[in-house]
């Protein structure tokens, strides 16, 4: 079945071809096909609008004055209606000449990206001609359509803008809109499936189950890693390291990493008072030439504490980009329950096993706090009898810089060969080594030969052993233990 979405744009072509001709339709199709991001833009209200009004000579009107005095030769923009079966618009006229106009849809007229619910309002199809550019039409039009619509029993608008067009981005800033989410392009303008966030109607609309009054219209912010700016960074590092159970994975250096090995690296995040209260990095790869993804939260999701009710509209977030983007599932690490509250209706539990070879992420915690020869005394005899006998065999323990991640690559790749079993390999260890996380890396020497290596992670208040990996006779000291409390 052709999605409906990609009948309008077949439609909308054949539009551009009558009106415009076919030079500036190809050059539409050739921008379509570009990527880039569009942004879901929200304004509750008309309370704060600009109070700026038509000026003499000005007015705004609506689909009987397009009608009238629209002629061929003009954007398809002004023939919307004749695509998509639109009937409300607004219209500036100066000096009796069409200047612009936008279109209006609710949820009984279809929309392009958003399912709207009741008393929502989605601005879209706006154009200003060029002659009267420069002037501030634009956000003239967009301030008349929502006191009007507001009037008519509207309350909350929505847009979605492409982040190349700074002019209609600042238009829409001026009138107070602010960014709740994005979508990529190209697939966004042909297949996308309508946006699903939190701060979307769908969410409130729909059948969503309530977290609380307070996060209810909960607005989640996202943006790609590479547009992140020191104070998003800043702030995201502090919400890492209030977390309780923070991982290293959910950290700016690891989805670095990642986007450094082909990974598309995307943070979401909820604001509460000034700083990020709940957040989550997740990844997510195409599936070779089709147009599909999957996606990853490794880690699981950040939340401060006393802050689990946003764990519902953090995840709706999230589900709703990767939806729009074609992603057909992500993966989630779970660190077990964060509140009594149930979870989201999509959830999945995996039906993956735990084996001794496919992990779960935390095997054993170890309180580390105190002095070392109080975390020694608590360890079992023979683990001690283990450590102390390693300096007496001249086993020599001690902490390698990145340029010796080659070490713990080959030992891997040793453990790989003998045990059967798939690992990491020596790119993705060099990466890590220089990609800034905060990671350090133990090695265990004998007789001039590095036997044994370890690499631990920290974030926030908490450290993870990631990788051990030995190769050694029995003729030789175990180097285990003394690797682990060199670590520690």
């Amino acid at each position: 079945m052709i999605p409906a979405t990609f009948l309008r744009k077949v439609r909308l072509l054949c539009l551009r071809l009558l009106h415009e001709g076919p030079v500036p339709t190809l050059r539409y199709i050739m921008d379509s096909c570009r990527s880039g991001q569009q942004r879901v833009l929200r304004l509750d209200g008309a309370a704060n609008l600009p109070a700026a009004e038509p000026s003499a000579g000005e007015a705004i009107g609506g689909i009987e004055q397009l009608r009238r005095l629209r002629e061929r030769g003009l954007p398809a923009t002004f023939f919307r209606d004749e695509v998509a079966g639109s009937t409300q618009c607004f219209v500036l006229l100066s000096g009796g000449e069409l200047a612009g106009v936008i279109w209006v849809f609710d949820k009984d007229s279809p929309s392009h990206f958003l399912d709207l619910g009741a008393g929502d309002a989605e601005l879209g199809g706006a154009f200003v001609l060029p002659r009267f550019r420069g002037r501030g039409y634009f956000a003239l039009l967009i301030a008349a359509a929502c006191r009007s619509l507001s009037g008519r029993g509207y309350d909350t608008f929505y847009a979605v803008v492409d982040e190349r067009n700074q002019p209609s981005l600042r238009a829409f800033d001026r009138c107070g809109f602010g960014w709740i989410g994005g979508l990529s392009r190209p697939m966004a303008n042909l297949f996308a499936r309508r946006y699903r966030g939190p701060g979307s109607p769908s969410a409130r609309a729909g059948n969503q189950p309530e977290a609380s009054a307070g996060s209810k219209r909960a607005c989640v912010h996202h943006l790609p890693l590479r547009q992140l700016d020191a104070g998003a960074r800043e702030a995201w590092s502090c919400l890492l390291a209030s977390s309780p159970g923070a991982h290293y994975q959910q950290s700016l250096a690891f989805a670095g990493l990642k986007a450094g090995l082909g990974w598309d690296a995307e943070l979401f995040w909820i604001e509460e008072q000034g700083r990020f209260a709940a957040g989550a990095a997740v990844l997510r790869k195409p599936l070779g030439i089709l147009p599909l993804a999957v996606a990853a939260i490794p880690g699981g999701p950040l939340l401060l504490p006393g802050h689990e009710h946003l764990l519902e509209p953090l995840l709706t977030g999230i589900r709703g980009v990767c939806r729009a983007n074609r992603v057909i599932f992500c993966r989630m690490d779970s660190r077990g329950p964060t509140s009594s509250r149930p979870a989201p209706e999509f959830l999945r539990t995996s039906p993956q096993t735990w084996s001794y070879w496919n992990l779960p992420r935390t095997i054993m915690t170890i309180d580390i706090r105190g002095d070392l020869a109080s975390l020694i005394a608590r360890m079992h005899k023979e683990c001690r009898r283990s450590y102390r006998n390693s300096a007496k065999t001249g086993l020599l323990v001690y902490e390698g810089g990145p340029s010796r991640m080659s070490e713990l690559s080959r030992l891997m790749s040793v453990m790989s060969r003998r045990k059967g079993i798939r690992v990491r390999g020596q790119e993705y260890f060099n990466r890590l080594g220089v990609s800034g996380a905060p990671i350090g890396l133990t090695l265990a020497e004998h007789q001039g030969q590095v036997i044994g290596a370890a690499l631990a992670a920290a974030a926030g208040r908490t450290a993870y052993l990631l990788y051990a990996a030995f190769d050694y006779n029995r003729r030789e000291p175990g180097p285990n233990v003394a690797l682990q409390v060199e670590a520690i």
